[in-house]
């Protein structure tokens, strides 16, 4: 009952703490810079605050004081420490990726010290016997192992919840393997890092709020890493190697594909690119959410396997099988990706054809109503106006200056954040001559460029009614009166204009 209850209770405390301190580490974030801008290789298209490594490993260290052991794990709080605060300061200011690699190689060093965490066998996976390693094998091999499994969780970190789907998916399965080989405080420790990734998943399920950041994906796949070994390495254990390879089967699988065809065509294995399964994925026409899902039920898939076969003793060999044979088809699969993708158009078409004529015709008028629209243009007028935005919300407001202004919206710059799509109450000065009028008005962020002191955003007029569209009418004649037209900005007319 007070096992129970502990578990319970380590769920339950780094879920709450979670959940709770990450809008807190949002805010911070945006004061401070703590952000994931878009750019040519990112999913998203608004800035997005890099605090849930941070907010997890908060709730983390918590939850480990009050309820897991502190015994032989003095490797994995020394490494994971570490860890974290090597990705908060990537996060921050971009470190090269040779330290990442040192914090890694460290944090492995640590691991083996300090809570004699190495991998001394793969156990019986070719059917002859036990593969054993010699102690000077044993440490490079873990160190190899340990560095792997990190980068791999990093680098399939590239949609809304995908890596912390799996991590959670893994801590439930290590949790459950830990209790089958009475290992009582890596059962707990896995409960607690269960419930910290599953209240970050609250705000990074997709559409997400924030991101984990490397201080979350390293600090992750050190996690992962240490328990899996120790589960696996226990003497006289119940869980074989092989099991924790099938759990985290995905990650590892997808990482060791896009290096070997990286090295193929000449590149570095580090060099960032688009070959990864969610990548592949939705070129196949799936949606981020869909593809989520769908890689999320592969990785469940093979950690339901991994405990069948510990609970039914299935020989090991047998599921090195199933891993090996994973890997052969998604390897082989990703050379002929171009062909399939071929395959999978001229089907489309195919069952298309009866209506292919009137599609035609639609998107001949599509793109005949995109010309006229980009075609139309409407008058911009540089002004010096202040004004202030309200978020919809009503609980912060900002103060800027309106630096041109059209009948269709206006630029204006501003110090705080406003997110795309975002829509806010405007209130702007409008001064004639000796007059001015308060000019009231909701407006969207359909724009945003940052620059050295804030950022410079556009706004388009939503939902205005016919006093607010005369007074803007009038305004807008009278500058025209005082013939102070100005060309429009070239990325911000064009971007408003749609």
């Amino acid at each position: 009952m007070a096992y129970s209850l502990s578990l319970f209770l380590a769920f339950f405390t780094s879920l709450t703490i979670t959940v709770l301190i990450l809008p807190r580490l949002s805010n911070i974030a945006l004061k401070i810079g703590l952000l994931d801008f878009p750019g040519q290789r990112k999913m998203h298209s608004n800035p997005r605050p890099l605090v849930g490594g941070l907010g997890m490993m908060m709730a983390l260290s918590v939850t480990c004081l009050l309820f897991v052991p502190f015994s032989n794990l003095r490797g994995f709080y020394a490494g994971i420490a570490m860890l974290a605060i090597v990705g908060f300061l990537d996060d921050f200011r971009e470190l090269n990726h040779r330290w990442k690699f040192v914090a890694q190689i460290v944090a492995s060093i640590f691991m083996i010290y300090f809570s004699n965490n190495i991998v001394l066998t793969l156990g019986d996976i070719f059917a002859i016997g036990p593969v054993d390693l010699s102690s000077s094998l044993a440490i490079p091999f873990t160190v190899f192992f340990t560095v792997g499994v990190i980068n791999a969780i990093n680098m399939i970190d590239g949609l809304d919840g995908l890596a912390g789907g799996i991590s959670l998916i893994a801590f439930i399965s290590f949790a459950v393997l830990a209790y089958i080989n009475k290992q009582t405080e890596l059962v707990l420790l896995s409960i607690a890092l269960s419930g910290a990734v599953f209240g970050f998943l609250k705000y990074n399920w997709p559409p997400s709020k924030l991101f984990m950041g490397d201080a979350g994906s390293l600090a992750l796949g050190f996690s992962l890493v240490f328990i899996s070994i120790a589960i696996s390495q226990k003497e006289n254990s119940l869980v074989p190697p092989v099991v924790p390879l099938l759990v985290l089967s995905v990650p590892i699988v997808d990482t060791l594909t896009v290096m070997i065809k990286r090295l193929l065509r000449g590149r570095s294995p580090f060099k960032a690119d688009k070959y990864h399964l969610h990548h592949i994925t939705m070129k196949y026409g799936y949606r981020k959410k869909t593809t989520v899902r769908i890689i999320l039920l592969v990785s469940s898939m093979f950690a339901a396997i991994g405990i069948i076969g510990v609970t039914l003793e299935i020989p090991e060999y047998r599921l090195f099988l199933i891993f090996l044979a994973y890997f052969v088809l998604y390897v082989t699969a990703s050379f002929f990706i171009k062909n399939l993708l071929i395959l999978r158009l001229r089907f489309i078409r195919k069952r298309r054809r009866a209506g292919k004529k009137m599609w035609k015709v639609l998107v001949m008028l599509m793109k005949l109503m995109e010309t006229l629209k980009a075609m139309k243009r409407t008058k911009r007028f540089n002004v010096t106006l202040p004004f202030s935005c309200t978020r919809t919300n009503g609980e912060e407001v900002f103060s800027g200056t309106v630096v041109n202004i059209g009948t269709c919206g206006f630029a204006a710059r501003l110090r705080e954040l406003i997110f795309l799509k975002e829509k806010t109450d405007v209130v702007v000065c409008l001064q004639e001559e000796e007059k001015e009028k308060r000019f009231s008005v909701t407006a969207e962020v359909a724009w945003l460029s940052r620059e050295d002191d804030g950022y410079l955003y556009g706004f388009k007029f939503i939902n205005m009614d016919k006093s607010q569209a005369g007074v803007l009418k009038d305004y807008i004649a009278s500058l025209e009166k005082r013939n102070k037209k100005v060309p429009p900005l070239a990325k911000g007319d064009e971007l408003l204009q749609k």
